[in-house]
């Protein structure tokens, strides 16, 4: 579905159907101009979700708030392997949030947070250094 611009009103039905989906292992939804509501959408049915374990939302824009549910999924995903939020205008406080996060994780093996806009890089860097991975 990559690059498919059907924003917020679409991210929100795929979080729907990801919220009953006992099958799909792999989605990449990036660049489909998302916003912090789809971000939102999508952590709580990942936080749902047990058979995800590839998700790619580059290039869209999570914002802080979107950052923040799915860093709150990650807390207890068990599933979910790789993770793609480069791109997504994440700050400080979804920085914070996925610093959090990965102290929590035990199955996150691959985290691409390029291309946004931490300010305080060290608390997510916390967050990598005492993941229990």
């Amino acid at each position: 579905l990559h690059r498919n611009s059907f924003g917020d009103c679409g991210g929100a039905k795929i979080a729907e159907a990801l919220k009953r989906n006992r099958a799909l292992k792999f989605l990449d939804i990036g660049d489909c101009s998302m916003c912090e509501g789809s971000g939102v959408a999508i952590g709580e049915a990942i936080s749902i979700n047990q058979t995800l374990t590839s998700l790619y939302l580059k290039m869209n824009s999570c914002g802080d708030e979107g950052a923040a549910a799915i860093a709150k999924a990650l807390q207890t995903n068990k599933t979910l392997r790789h993770l793609d939020l480069a791109g997504n205008n994440i700050c400080t406080k979804g920085g914070i949030s996925m610093g959090e996060a990965l102290e929590m994780n035990q199955t996150l093996t691959h985290l691409d947070l390029r291309d946004n806009r931490f300010n305080k890089m060290i608390l997510l860097c916390r967050g990598i250094a005492e993941a229990k991975c």
